[in-house]
């Protein structure tokens, strides 16, 4: 884990006193014995409470490790006392078959590991790159609606601000993704961390897929990019260094993507059949709508009601209508379309208002509509 930096520190003081004390104690042999089961004992603990592997696997078997050296040493204690009691032949046996096992014990390991990994299935089915301060909400939006479309057994989406305990290595769950999902906006690829995802899916040979929100046209030509990665410092470069990304490897990655046919996902249009064609060409195969139409059991309507002329805010209120169906509750998104068919919420159920405050709401003639029709309902709230 990259929090438990110290912890490499700590085995190199361990890798020092386990070649310091046999020269210390030259002479002794008991005592050298002593000595190195106190350090591997010591060093038991650190690793039973830390647990500073990434893989489970590899923390038990660090473990099981030093466990088996302590046992060897207290044998090889047993053999220095020269006890007439003591069969020296068994106990020599019991040492070479106890390293025998431990030697076996971690080549299996290993073997299960590369097993694992060669069979392994993808942890994520999409990974969501974008950049954080133009993209923040319509990412929030996008991996909602691939939950909403995509195959459970396949993965969930990744997004970073979910997946905390990774945001340290993006790289490996770049890796771990079935595809890559890059929002495109205007500085999205200025952003280090944003070109080391793109540069770690082109290297990983994981499937890219360009997207361009709503109307914007961000530029991805040959020249800008060229343009863009000619403008990383030194800082960004160093960055670039420790996560094994070359500029070279930065420059084929961004030339591939500027290659790409970009898909158009028109997030302000709530219920567009564009948005699930976009959808299905992102998922491939593995698209099912799985979102929740029926309202049987919804006993509450809530109307949406928002700025419908900002696409920030477009996709907040579909955030909010998608959350809102997964808790029962039946929505109306309060867009142009819903207030020119005048679009109700049915009488049996209790009528709430949701209305998402902005700079231009009090502008937007739809908004102000549906906020006269929800006022003049009998038995609704806002």
């Amino acid at each position: 884990h990259p929090e438990k930096v110290l912890f490499s520190f700590a085995l190199n003081v361990r890798n020092f006193l386990v070649a310091l004390i046999p020269t210390i104690f030259a002479n002794e042999y008991q005592d050298k014995v002593l000595w190195s089961g106190l350090v591997f004992l010591t060093w038991l603990i650190v690793q039973t409470h830390w647990q500073c592997w990434r893989f489970p696997l590899l923390n038990c078997l660090d473990c099981i490790v030093s466990a088996a050296i302590i046992a060897l040493l207290s044998q090889m204690a047993l053999l220095a006392a020269r006890d007439e009691a003591l069969d020296e032949v068994r106990l020599c046996h019991t040492i070479i078959t106890m390293v025998v096992c431990m030697v076996s014990i971690t080549i299996l390991g290993m073997l299960y590991r590369a097993i694992l990994f060669a069979f392994r299935r993808k942890k994520y089915s999409v990974f969501v790159s974008h950049h954080k301060a133009a993209a923040a909400v319509y990412a929030r939006h996008v991996k909602i609606l691939l939950e909403e479309y995509s195959c459970s057994n396949n993965g969930v989406p990744f997004l970073d601000v979910d997946e905390l305990d990774n945001l340290e290595n993006l790289s490996y769950a770049v890796s771990c993704s079935q595809r890559f999902l890059l929002l495109l906006t205007d500085r999205v690829f200025s952003r280090p961390w944003c070109a080391i995802e793109i540069a770690a899916a082109h290297q990983r040979k994981v499937p890219m897929i360009v997207a361009q929100l709503n109307d914007d046209r961000a530029l991805c030509d040959t020249h800008s990019l060229r343009a863009v990665i000619e403008a990383f410092g030194p800082t960004d470069r160093m960055v670039f260094s420790q996560n094994g990304v070359s500029q070279e490897q930065l420059e084929q990655a961004y030339l591939f993507v500027g290659a790409l046919v970009p898909c158009r996902l028109p997030l302000n249009d709530a219920g567009s059949t564009r948005i699930q064609a976009c959808l299905q060409f992102i998922l491939s195969k593995d698209f099912t709508n799985n979102s929740r139409n029926d309202k049987q059991d919804a006993s509450l309507c809530a109307s949406i009601i928002f700025d419908s002329n900002d696409d920030v805010d477009c996709s907040i209120a579909q955030v909010c209508s998608t959350l809102l169906r997964r808790r029962d509750v039946d929505t109306i998104i309060c867009n142009s379309e819903a207030v020119r068919r005048n679009i109700r919420g049915d009488e049996s159920m209790l009528h709430v208002g949701l209305v998402l405050i902005s700079k231009g709401l009090t502008a937007d003639p739809y908004a102000l509509g549906s906020i006269t029709m929800m006022q003049r309902e009998k038995g609704a709230h806002l």
